[in-house]
């Protein structure tokens, strides 16, 4: 059964009434990165896109689909992500000009310069490709060190950063993927565990900006820490998607041909679906 798809337009946060838009769509402009993430910790709006944040007509559309068909998302991101019309498996190889199984955790250098030639072939920009090595640093931490011992509580059971004392079980290796369309980069990975609690990642990253981000750094219980708030605050659209007890997908999309400053100038769009219709 398809779901109905609920779009508010909002020019103010206080008169939303949540009741009337939980789980849809929310369009709006320059509302900045605590409230953006207010929308789904607060009032469970799964799907924030801001009119400035580049085809916002695209971004609705796509938001619709994730809605109506969270497991085609899950299956094909990138080529969601990218607006591909008929999504498959032979469209998101053909996207996904980095695609790598982690089998341990040194892989990450060889994905990181993989990373790095590919977006040489569409900018040379210092300050982009740090934002992107970052992002793609803590997407694969977070699925190595975390997502293997994330208990149901949403705490880390796993004390160590020690990759020594990391094994991968290899039925269930972390999946790594990039790809472009000349105007977008995208890159993201892929837990095989999908015990991410969405409130509690989306809570955490909504402290460090309401608060001295540091503060927020938690190496221990709880997992991720500021490696969440380096991952929003880097890119410009992030895109998170759980099947649970199978998989997690985060994604993230920057744009190219574009100062620094533009780029972070830009309001962000938030994204957030569950196989199951959960919130």
């Amino acid at each position: 059964m398809t779901k109905n798809v609920n779009v508010i337009e909002l020019k103010d946060i206080k008169t939303l009434d949540p009741k009337t838009i939980e789980g849809g769509i929310v369009v709006c402009d320059q509302i900045p990165c605590h409230q953006v993430l207010s929308l789904y910790a607060e009032k469970n709006i799964q799907h924030v896109v801001q009119f400035s944040n580049l085809d916002s007509a695209s971004e609705v559309k796509l938001s619709a689909k994730m809605i109506t068909h969270p497991a085609e998302f899950i299956q094909y991101p990138i080529s969601m992500v990218l607006g591909a019309e008929s999504p498959s498996k032979d469209t998101e190889a053909k996207l996904s000009e980095v695609s790598f199984h982690l089998s341990n955790a040194d892989d990450k250098y060889t994905v990181l310069s993989q990373v790095e030639t590919f977006l040489s072939k569409f900018s040379n920009s210092s300050t982009l490709l740090y934002d992107i090595r970052l992002t793609c640093d803590e997407l694969i931490t977070n699925s190595i060190y975390n997502a293997p011992y994330i208990d149901q509580d949403n705490k880390n059971l796993n004390p160590t950063r020690d990759k020594s004392k990391i094994s991968i079980d290899q039925k269930k290796k972390p999946y790594f993927y990039a790809g472009s369309d000349g105007s977008r980069f995208v890159v993201g990975c892929t837990d095989y565990y999908g015990r991410l609690d969405t409130q509690k990642f989306v809570e955490r990253i909504k402290n460090c900006y309401n608060s001295n981000p540091g503060d927020q750094i938690n190496f221990g219980e709880g997992g991720a820490g500021i490696g969440s708030f380096m991952i929003f605050d880097s890119c410009i659209r992030l895109y998170i998607a759980v099947d649970p007890g199978k998989s997690t997908s985060i994604s993230c999309v920057f744009p190219l041909r574009m100062s620094a400053q533009a780029r972070h100038d830009l309001p962000k769009n938030l994204h957030i679906t569950h196989s199951d219709g959960g919130i």
